[in-house]
């Protein structure tokens, strides 16, 4: 079992990483986060959870070129606004899921 990624503060970056088979998220983040390119996948909850759980805003965050597969609820959760471009999701509960309007999506995939 890999360690959940994790960046619960605002303004981080997240990037390279793999988590899997984790009993929770695999990566979460809090706000004003870059997440790109990194892999989740067989997490018992969210492959990538961008500021949608926590005390900090969870908006305003980059989250692209990422690639979540076989997670049991969502593969994606995002808090918007946020830019979310160019990820990958397959098999999971849910493969996208936006929390709130304005989040900008482009070259998603499932």
């Amino acid at each position: 079992m890999a360690p959940t990624a994790s960046a619960s503060a605002t303004l981080c970056l997240l990037t390279g990483n793999t988590a899997e088979e984790n009993l929770e998220d695999g990566i979460a983040t809090g706000g004003s986060c870059t997440v790109s390119r990194n892999t989740a996948s067989n997490n018992d909850d969210d492959g990538i959870d961008v500021g949608h759980e926590g005390e900090f805003d969870g908006s305003k965050s980059l989250v692209t070129a990422n690639r979540t597969d076989d997670n049991f609820d969502v593969g994606r959760r995002v808090k918007c606004p946020s830019t979310v471009t160019n990820n990958v999701s397959s098999g999971n509960g849910q493969n996208f899921l936006f929390d709130g309007a304005g989040c900008f999506t482009s070259n998603n995939n499932q």
